[in-house]
């Protein structure tokens, strides 16, 4: 019983309260890839009396999966001698996601309505990754 008490009061980076998670597969009821963008602008959760804010996304946060791949950052250079790649998480969100799981920006801007498939891609990192590439590059330029 302990355990789960402090598990519920584990600072997961977003609220857990008043927070419902509906899972939606829309390959289910014949929606193609090419349609699904105009399925997600069709949302109509938002609407419903008593929610205040509505999103979608590939994995949600406690769902414990998602996609990682490789990535590279201009002026970082991993140690010589280490076969360290550096990996990061990643997830495919609509416009206000992080809104409406409750996480709060801390600086530049979230995921809105003017990001769109055929938009520029925008990338939104968590504090630990800002620490430790930015703060390194930074004493790396100068």
């Amino acid at each position: 019983m302990l355990s789960l008490r402090r598990l519920k009061d584990q600072p997961f980076g977003f609220q857990t309260e008043r927070r419902v998670f509906v899972r939606i597969d829309p390959y289910l009821v014949g929606y193609a890839p090419e349609r699904l963008a105009a399925f997600y602008q069709q949302e109509r959760l938002g609407q419903i009396p008593g929610v205040l804010s509505s999103s979608f996304s590939l994995y949600s946060p406690m769902e414990g999966m998602n996609w990682s791949a490789p990535i590279s950052i201009e002026g970082y250079l991993p140690p010589a001698k280490s076969d360290e790649r550096t990996f990061a998480s990643w997830n495919r969100v609509s416009s206000h996601y992080f809104e409406t799981i409750g996480t709060r920006l801390l600086r530049g801007r979230t995921i809105d309505e003017q990001d769109t498939p055929a938009s520029r891609h925008v990338t939104v990192i968590n504090e630990t990754f800002a620490r430790k590439f930015f703060r390194l590059l930074s004493r790396i330029c100068g």
